[in-house]
């Protein structure tokens, strides 16, 4: 059977290891691009002690100081249907009908507060940021921005930092990451901390990229402790997925990258449209394949695409479903959507580094997600039984 990139992540035959697909999409543009690339791990604040960190509770202080905002926040679905030449767009137009969605009874409840008193919750309940420049934004090539993929949730400023995918914690799963006093990635947690409840983008860190990848994980930060030899060692709670707008963002005077992202929605229109039952039918049909990937992986011994046979997606699924009891999926709004929901985390989690980071990088709602999933663990069953016929003859 001829080789494809897909199968590549299975068997282990790379035939060009020297750049994933994950990638191959941040690579450096032929052009110039018009922002400040910037290596992880580099020094953006000054050396000062680390201090201790605000409380959760002055994420309430944040909410009261952005409350002026409110008003002029009331103004985006008029900045959104006109064009910077002050005439009706009817891209605009498309967008302040999802923006008018995002302040529907279901999706008021969505922000809501519901057992989670911070992180998340403090930032979903921030105004909407639509900056000055935001047409010019939407049309920036190097942003690949696919309109039609758009939430109806807000757009909002957050703190991201790049994270070794090892270190990025799944949608219902928790992770430990350490890095320099001082360093970029210690400026989003400063910022995360003393704005955002703790709440914080962690984009995987994708080797001589020059620009931030289409999404990344929105996590919670559990615990901050400062270690020996100027180390920092924070444990993440990843609670969402999040569509980052604007890619090229470098870090500002202070050291913080603060793009504009967006909250992909796990339930949307895709969802409700086939209904909770479709989504526990497809669920349970990736299971299924993940279980005979793993069988499979013990028969052959091959291991590329990630360790499929330790855990069932049903036993990590019940864990995760602890770890964020208490934290408002996106979009979800019964229980039989959450179980899918977090199933799917659950078993990209398991894939290999280059695999999770295909996820990672390029969220989707969890129906698409799924359907990705039973495309490559089908194709992953095909060809590890080739291989095994193969180590039998």
């Amino acid at each position: 059977m001829q080789s494809s990139p897909e199968a590549s992540f299975i068997d282990g035959c790379h035939h060009n290891t020297s750049l994933t697909p994950a990638a191959a999409m941040l690579s450096k543009p032929s052009a110039p691009a018009t922002f400040f690339p910037y290596s992880p791990g580099s020094s953006g604040l000054p050396n000062a002690p680390l201090g201790p960190l605000p409380s959760r509770t002055r994420g309430g202080s944040t909410l009261l100081r952005c409350a002026a905002c409110i008003e002029q926040g009331r103004n985006v679905r008029d900045q959104l249907a006109r064009s910077c030449f002050g005439v009706v767009c009817p891209l605009g137009l498309r967008l302040s009908a999802r923006f008018s969605r995002t302040r529907s009874p279901r999706s008021l409840r969505m922000s809501s507060v519901s057992g989670s008193s911070g992180g998340v919750e403090i930032w979903r309940a921030l105004p909407e940021q639509i900056p000055a420049n935001f047409d010019e934004m939407m049309r920036n090539r190097y942003n690949d921005i696919v309109r039609e993929e758009l939430d109806g949730t807000p757009f909002r400023t957050l703190a991201v930092m790049r994270v070794p995918i090892d270190s990025v914690p799944d949608v219902g799963f928790k992770s430990d990451f350490s890095f320099q006093r001082g360093s970029l990635q210690h400026s989003a947690v400063l910022h995360a901390e003393r704005e955002h409840g703790g709440f914080v983008g962690c984009a995987v860190n994708i080797p001589k990229a020059d620009y931030l990848p289409r999404g990344c994980v929105g996590a919670e930060l559990l615990s901050v402790t400062q270690q020996e030899n100027n180390i920092v060692k924070v444990t993440l709670r990843g609670v969402a997925m999040l569509r980052i707008i604007d890619r090229v963002c470098g870090p500002d005077d202070n050291g913080r990258v603060l793009p504009i992202v967006q909250e992909v929605l796990e339930c949307g229109d895709l969802e409700e449209k086939q209904g909770s039952e479709a989504l526990a039918q497809e669920i349970k049909l990736v299971e299924d394949l993940f279980v005979a990937c793993g069988e499979l992986q013990r028969s052959t011994g091959i291991w590329a695409a990630g360790d499929l046979a330790s855990r069932t997606v049903a036993d990590m699924t019940a864990v995760s479903m602890q770890t964020v009891a208490d934290v408002q999926l996106s979009g979800v709004s019964s229980e039989e959507q959450r179980w899918p929901v977090l199933a799917s985390h659950a078993a990209i989690s398991t894939f290999s580094a280059a695999k999770r980071s295909e996820f990672l990088c390029d969220p989707s709602s969890t129906l698409r997600r799924i359907r990705s999933l039973s495309k490559f663990l089908k194709l992953m069953q095909r060809v590890l039984t080739q291989k095994l016929l193969a180590k039998k003859a």
